[in-house]
C-alpha cells in the first residue's frame, strides 16, 4: 500500500482556519521529512546509511505498523543477526549448494547461481549490493471471504507462478506455500530499483539494493457508516494485514535467500524494510506488515547449523 502526500495534503487542507505562520512551520517540518527519509541518513556520496552495519540495521528494521507508522529504532537485534550483520560469511557457495540439494531446491533458485557475484551500484565507487530489502505484496481482497484461511494453498491465485513471473517489482517473489519465483528471469546480479528512495537518488543507487517480495493478503479497515468499497468498486484501503504476516515456509525461504545473497557478497548484508526506505517520501509504502524479526533470525540460525555449523550447537 502507498501512503503519501495525498493523504497528508488532505489533512493540511482542512487546517485553513489556522494562522499562516503555523502552516509555514508545518510545511517546513514536512519538507524536512522529505529531504531526510527515515532519519537513517542515506548519503548519496557513500551510497550508505549512517553508522556501522548494525547501527544501520537497528534503524532500517523498525517494525512497520498499520498505515506506515514506524516504531522507534530498535535497541538490539535478535541473534544471530546481532553477531552476523557486516561480518564475513563463513559458509561457502559449495556448502550452500550441497545444503540446497538436500532440500530439493535448485542451486540457482535463490537469485541465481551461488557462485555468481551480486549486483553493483552504478555510481560512486561501485560497491556491491549492501541492502536486502524485505517487501510484502499487499494483495488486497478488501473483505475476507475465506481468503485468509486458504492463503497458503498452492493453487490460490496469489501463489501461482503466472501471477508474478512478469512482475517488475523485485528480484525474487516468495509465495505463501514456498515457491521461489524469479520474475522475467531476474537474478541478484541484475541491478534493479523498486523503491521511492532509489528513484529519488537516481541511477547511482541501481544495484545497491536486492528486493524480495513476499505474498501477503490485506483487507480494508472498515470506517463507521461507510462502505468498504468506493463507487468505482475499488477498496477504500488495504490497512489490515494477515497475522503473522508471513507463513512459516515463506519465512524459511526468505532466510535462505538472505543467506544466499550474503554468501555471494562475502559479508552479511543489511536487511531492511521497504516502508522504512520510503518513510518521508511522497507516495511511500507500508510494507512489510506483521513481520516477525525473531522468527526470521531463528530460521537463519537453523539453516546455518546445517550448512556449516556456524550458528552454534
Amino acid at each position: 500500500m502507498r501512503v503519501g502526500c495525498l493523504r497528508r495534503s488532505l489533512r493540511v487542507g482542512k487546517m485553513t482556519v489556522l494562522p499562516l505562520t503555523f502552516l509555514v512551520l508545518f510545511c517546513a517540518v514536512v519538507q524536512d521529512a522529505v529531504t531526510a527519509p527515515v532519519g537513517c541518513g542515506f548519503d548519496q556520496n557513500t551510497l550508505s546509511f549512517l553508522g556501522t552495519p548494525i547501527e544501520q540495521a537497528l534503524c532500517l528494521l523498525r517494525p512497520v505498523q498499520k498505515g506506515a507508522v514506524l516504531a522507534p529504532k530498535l535497541s538490539s537485534l535478535p541473534m544471530p543477526l546481532q553477531s552476523l550483520i557486516g561480518n564475513k560469511v563463513s559458509a561457502t557457495a559449495a556448502q550452500l549448494d550441497q545444503y540446497l540439494t538436500t532440500l530439493s531446491i535448485p542451486t540457482d533458485a535463490l537469485g541465481g547461481s551461488t557462485n555468481a557475484p551480486i549486483s553493483r551500484a552504478e555510481g560512486g565507487e561501485r560497491p556491491f549490493a549492501r541492502y536486502f530489502v524485505i517487501h510484502d505484496t499487499s494483495n488486497n481482497v478488501c473483505v475476507d471471504n475465506g481468503e485468509f484461511a486458504r492463503a497458503d494453498h498452492p493453487d490460490a491465485t496469489w501463489n501461482r507462478l503466472s501471477t508474478w513471473s512478469n512482475s517488475k517489482d523485485a528480484h525474487l517473489f516468495l509465495t505463501r506455500d514456498g515457491k521461489l519465483i524469479a520474475p522475467q528471469g531476474r537474478t541478484f546480479a541484475t541491478p534493479w530499483r523498486a523503491t521511492k528512495l532509489e528513484s529519488k537518488f537516481g541511477t547511482a543507487t541501481r544495484g545497491l539494493f536486492l528486493h524480495i517480495e513476499n505474498v501477503q493478503l490485506r483487507v480494508a479497515e472498515r470506517k463507521p457508516g461507510m462502505p468498504v468499497k468506493r463507487p468505482d468498486g475499488t477498496c477504500i484501503n488495504d490497512l489490515i494485514a494477515q497475522t503473522p504476516g508471513f507463513s512459516e515456509i515463506q519465512m524459511n525461504r526468505l532466510a535462505l535467500a538472505y543467506i544466499a545473497a550474503s554468501v555471494r557478497r562475502g559479508s552479511w548484508m543489511i536487511p531492511l524494510f521497504h516502508a522504512v526506505l520510503d518513510n518521508g517520501i511522497s507516495d511511500g509504502h507500508d510494507d512489510p506488515q506483521n513481520f516477525e524479526l525473531s522468527s526470521f533470525a531463528a530460521q537463519i540460525c537453523q539453516h546455518l547449523r546445517l550448512i556449516d555449523g556456524s550458528c552454534g550447537n
